[in-house]
């Protein structure tokens, strides 16, 4: 993923149906009124995936498909996406809705990792009031590109943004 400071550039070389997919989906969570959490979390990365690679002793999730195929929704996606519906579940949603993105399905339109994640940073650019960490995010992909979104807006390296995004781990700190 070649996004770190790029989605917009990536954004505009989508073609004009995957760009209008992108901004319904952004205008969907732009209707729901009120402050926005965002939880980030493994999806089909993670401790999980590191663990299943080596069990089966391969490196690639292509490798891995072709030894166990669905190993991967089965045993990664599906498991992070359990783990952080618990999790939701759990924090106090008093102040702030909580985005859990692993709830989100695009397969049907076949969203690349790359649309998704410029979903995502676009939403913690634009419209997150806090950022929390699923335990285990520092072995996704996507976590760590949503770590580092958040803590650019913390120090104001975002000239959309001039609050500081608190960033918090999963208990909270």
């Amino acid at each position: 993923m070649g996004l770190w400071r790029r989605e917009d550039e990536l954004f505009q070389s989508l073609p004009r149906d995957r760009q209008a997919n992108l901004e319904i989906v952004a205008g969907a969570y732009k209707s729901v009124t009120g402050d926005k959490a965002y939880l980030s979390m493994p999806i089909t990365t993670g401790r999980r995936l590191y663990d299943l690679l080596d069990l089966y002793e391969v490196k690639t999730v292509a490798e891995l498909e072709q030894k166990m195929p669905g190993a991967l929704r089965e045993e990664v996606i599906l498991p992070n996406i359990a783990e952080a519906e618990a999790f939701a579940q759990k924090v106090d949603k008093t102040s702030y809705s909580l985005v859990v993105p692993g709830i989100f399905e695009g397969r049907k339109q076949r969203w690349t990792q790359d649309e998704y994640m410029i979903l995502w940073l676009r939403l913690i650019t634009s419209q997150v009031k806090e950022l929390w960490l699923l335990d285990g995010w520092e072995y996704s992909s996507g976590g760590a590109m949503e770590y580092v979104r958040g803590i650019m807006i913390q120090m104001r390296f975002e000239d959309e943004r001039e609050d500081r995004l608190p960033v918090l781990d999963h208990t909270g700190r």
